[in-house]
């Protein structure tokens, strides 16, 4: 009884989702058929939620990572990719995906999601490709050119450029962005880590 009643708490918290309308009826995946419950132990350990787009198609999406280098990160980059259903993850080296840093933050998202080789010296020749493939241009960066994210109306057909995590995104790829985005903070330390911030980015898109 207390499960049944907890996965229809779930469907009426998704019912209230302003993007409702983009998907189909939301199933609620079970681990177990059977629920066996212990002392201490809450019904949400045993319930995993996942929403389920209507055609099963990728997004328009593609994240471009080939500035950065710590795979630490780059894995991080690639498991939200795969969570929110990108297309497609270009990264500096494909061999990154064999790196035990990149798989421990990963997991197995680099076997669900399409990632590609992309050198950093062909970023702006794949920018101008995708431009005219109808792609808008997206930086996630701290500058006077950027819009705040609630401001911000990001395109359907999005490439996200992702800066270095020291020296961010060059200025000349900021003047090919079409948009640039900030997230705004509070705190004191100066950014946010980079995957975590592209997390956010694509939950807004």
């Amino acid at each position: 009884l207390q499960s049944d009643k907890y996965i229809e708490k779930l469907k009426q918290d998704v019912e209230k989702y302003s993007f409702k309308k983009q998907f189909q009826q939301i199933p609620i995946q079970r681990e177990n058929t059977a629920f066996t419950f212990e002392p201490n132990v809450q019904p949400e350990a045993n319930i995993q939620r996942k929403i389920q787009t209507s055609d099963k198609q990728n997004f328009p999406l593609i994240v471009i990572s080939s500035l950065l280098d710590n795979p630490i990160n780059i894995g991080g980059i690639a498991r939200t990719c795969e969570i929110f259903n990108a297309s497609l993850l270009y990264v500096e080296d494909i061999s990154i995906k064999k790196q035990p840093q990149f798989q421990s933050q990963a997991v197995t998202a680099d076997q669900h999601l399409c990632i590609q080789e992309l050198k950093a010296e062909q970023i702006e020749d794949k920018l101008n490709q995708l431009k005219q493939q109808g792609y808008q241009i997206v930086c996630l960066e701290q500058s006077q050119r950027s819009t705040y994210l609630q401001d911000a109306a990001l395109p359907e057909k999005c490439v996200i450029l992702m800066g270095n995590e020291v020296k961010g995104v060059p200025d000349q790829f900021l003047n090919m962005a079409d948009i640039g985005v900030e997230i705004p903070q509070f705190g004191h330390v100066r950014s946010l880590n980079v995957h975590v911030s592209l997390s956010i980015l694509i939950w807004k898109h």
